[in-house]
């Protein structure tokens, strides 16, 4: 499966690259590298049909911070990403649309008010996280 391999598709993970840290509302599932050293993606599977994974890092100061938001569908394949950490066609955050799981994707898109509503309730989970350290489970 390669190196994006983190997610066997009969469910579960095939590695343990990933810890969950936090499940929000509308079942969306915070998680981070087991290895802070790893540089984080988005998994190729989740662990169960029409998921979206927030995909968390650290910063130098030990902050965390949204990298990417992944969206599946019923077969647990990634079917598109928001990307936090970076710029593509000169956009932050960006969309990008996935045609299969080994990353054959369509150049970034703005996000539509949908993904912006949910964007900003895990950047809000993310900011209340480093003030407090506690998420919600």
């Amino acid at each position: 499966m390669g190196t994006r391999g983190n997610f066997i598709p009969s469910g579960g993970f095939s590695e343990y690259k990933y810890k969950t840290l936090s499940t929000l509302q509308d079942n969306i599932k915070m998680i981070i590298y087991q290895n802070d050293k790893e540089s984080s993606s988005t998994p190729q599977f989740s662990n169960s049909p029409n998921a979206i994974y927030a995909v968390v890092g650290k910063t130098k100061r030990g902050e965390y911070m949204l990298k990417y938001l992944g969206f599946y569908d019923e077969n647990r394949m990634i079917y598109k990403s928001i990307d936090f950490n970076h710029k593509h066609n000169e956009k932050i955050p960006h969309l990008h649309k996935w045609f299969d799981a080994d990353k054959n994707l369509v150049d970034g898109y703005n996000l539509t008010k949908e993904e912006k509503i949910i964007a900003d309730r895990v950047l809000k989970e993310v900011k209340v996280y480093n003030e407090t350290k506690i998420f919600k489970i």
